[in-house]
């Protein structure tokens, strides 16, 4: 899943802060495939360019600190169900979890800037009505309707599409699950502790982590089933973690665990006699 898509003829490319972009095909289909249940074309077409924009910007905050710490030939692939910030520079253990970091970071700054700017074109009241309801903490049906009235249907849903994305991504990111970021952290961890055998300790603890939660988001989908009886249960977070277990139980596997351990001892091994890959929290680099 950390593989970078082969190009085709239908990439949309361009260059900005010295970071090349690439959008593969595939990006827009998933975009698609996540907003078909909202039927309303306008709100398809919204939903999307905010994921297009939060992704991006997740992916700008780990290529502009992977830049700030030297490294060249930074590039940033979207595709599928996320994207890749790509770069050809070996960083250190403190500046790999920085950048790790600033990916979900910058979304987080990106929510909280969204909803500083709609306060002040649309209030703070509408905006914070908007926010709430977009991670389903909303108020009434008359509040909602008002809000909508003053701030305009297609604001009030851009902003609560823009909050959500970024804020609930944005943690599910943190999760201890490979290879989003808060995997690659957790790995970061065994590694320290075990060196390059915490490869494997960090995928398993990962596919167990992802199993859990499958079969307790697949206990809450029967229980919205038949618990109400009219609720169209939601099977995606069961089928999505029980997806995540397969891949780090694939990971693991003698096939794939060689080639990562491989990558783990090029990227920790000093190129010159003095140089070390020191613990981050001593503040080495």
């Amino acid at each position: 899943m950390l593989m970078e898509p082969a190009q085709t003829r239908f990439d949309l490319k361009w260059t900005l802060f010295k970071v090349a972009c690439r959008v593969h095909p595939f990006f827009w289909l998933t975009g698609v495939m996540l907003a078909f249940g909202m039927r309303k074309a306008e709100l398809i077409l919204i939903y999307i360019l905010c994921v297009f924009v939060s992704i991006l910007v997740h992916e700008y905050g780990h290529a502009l600190t992977a830049r700030r710490y030297g490294a060249r030939q930074v590039r940033i692939v979207l595709y599928g169900l996320g994207g890749l910030a790509i770069s050809e520079a070996r960083l250190t253990r403190r500046q790999r979890v920085f950048m790790t970091l600033w990916g979900p970071g910058a979304g987080f700054v990106l929510a909280v800037a969204t909803v500083a700017f709609a306060g002040l074109v649309y209030g703070v009241d509408d905006t914070l009505l908007a926010a709430r309801t977009s991670v389903g903490l909303s108020g009434s049906t008359n509040e909602i309707l008002d809000a909508v009235a003053r701030m305009g249907r297609i604001p009030f849903v851009a902003l609560g599409f823009m909050f959500s994305i970024n804020l609930i991504w944005g943690l599910l990111n943190l999760l201890p699950i490979y290879p989003l970021d808060g995997g690659q952290l957790a790995r970061e961890w065994f590694t320290m502790k075990r060196g390059e055998k915490g490869i494997y300790d960090s995928l398993r603890f990962s596919m167990w982590f992802c199993g859990v939660l499958a079969v307790f988001f697949f206990v809450f989908a029967l229980y919205e089933r038949f618990g109400y009886g009219e609720r169209d249960p939601n099977l995606i977070p069961p089928v999505f973690f029980g997806f995540m277990a397969y891949v780090n139980y694939s990971l693991s596997t003698p096939r794939f665990l060689e080639a990562q351990q491989d990558q783990h001892r090029e990227n920790n091994t000093p190129r010159q006699p003095w140089e070390q890959d020191a613990d981050w929290w001593k503040g080495g680099s």
